[in-house]
C-alpha cells in the first residue's frame, strides 16, 4: 500500500502506486551519477558515499556495478525507455 498526499484527507492509501506520477531514472545513469559522486564527494570511499546519500552500502555498490559495464553496452542501455534494474541484471547475467 502506498500513501498519497491529498490536501483534503491528508493521506489516502492505495494498493498500487500511480505509474504516471513516478519519476524514474535509467539504472545505468544512476550508476554513472553515483560513480561521479563517489569521486567528487566521498573521495572514492563507498561507505562514505552511502552515508552521504543515506543509502545502504550494499545498495550503493549495486548501482556502481552498472557503471562498470562496457561503454557500448551502457550507451545502448541508457537509450532504452522504461528500463529497470531487474532487466539490466537479467541481461548482464545472461551475457556473462
Amino acid at each position: 500500500m502506498y500513501g498519497v498526499y491529498n490536501p483534503v484527507h491528508i493521506f489516502e492509501f492505495r494498493d498500487k502506486p500511480l505509474p504516471n506520477n513516478v519519476l524514474q531514472f535509467n539504472p545505468v545513469q544512476i550508476g554513472e551519477w553515483l560513480t561521479d559522486l563517489l569521486v567528487r564527494k566521498a573521495g572514492g570511499n563507498k561507505t562514505e558515499l552511502s552515508r552521504y546519500l543515506g543509502m545502504s552500502r550494499t545498495r550503493v555498490v549495486q548501482c556502481l556495478v552498472l557503471a562498470e559495464l562496457p561503454v557500448n553496452t551502457r550507451s545502448k542501455l541508457r537509450q532504452k525507455d522504461g528500463l529497470n534494474e531487474y532487466q539490466v541484471r537479467e541481461g548482464v547475467t545472461v551475457a556473462s
